[in-house]
């Protein structure tokens, strides 16, 4: 599901949060390597007719604010995009996310905001964990339509 809005910084995204029937308890915490003075994404999330692989390819290892319930705002940071496209009709790719350990987001659809692709609500599923991060994936499976823009 895409969520269309105006860009927003993290001060506003975490008041958009806080009327969410969320409890607003920290922010995320300073780590993850994204880089907040990126060059836009060309289209941006918000407002892209449909979520594809070329849309996160260029967000690659950037930090994204993920709405959580219980400390309001983690940093989600987007590992690499894997492609398992077989046939030129069907897109088939998977988003790999990490958090900081002990984050424990359950199977379900989560707001993420990145500072220049906009905002965009994904289903993300638990992928494992390590000492050091959490791990998140939300999977992708579409018929491509030879009417979209490349």
């Amino acid at each position: 599901m895409l969520i269309v809005g105006k860009k927003m910084d993290r001060r506003a995204f975490l008041v958009g949060v806080a009327t969410l029937p969320m409890l607003m308890a920290g922010c995320g915490g300073g780590g993850g390597g994204g880089d907040a003075t990126a060059e836009p994404v060309t289209p941006p999330l918000e407002g892209a007719r449909s979520l594809r692989a070329r849309l996160f390819r260029s967000l690659e290892g950037q930090t994204f604010y993920l709405g959580h319930p219980t400390y309001g705002v983690v940093d989600a940071v987007l590992e690499q995009v894997v492609d398992y496209t077989v046939d030129d009709t069907v897109e088939q790719f998977l988003l790999e996310f990490s958090t900081a350990p002990g984050v424990a987001l359950p199977e379900g659809r989560w707001p993420l905001e990145h500072p220049t692709a906009g905002r965009v609500t994904l289903y993300i599923q638990p992928a494992g964990d390590d000492l050091e991060r959490d791990h998140y994936r939300a999977v992708f499976s579409q018929l491509n339509d030879a009417g979209e823009e490349e």
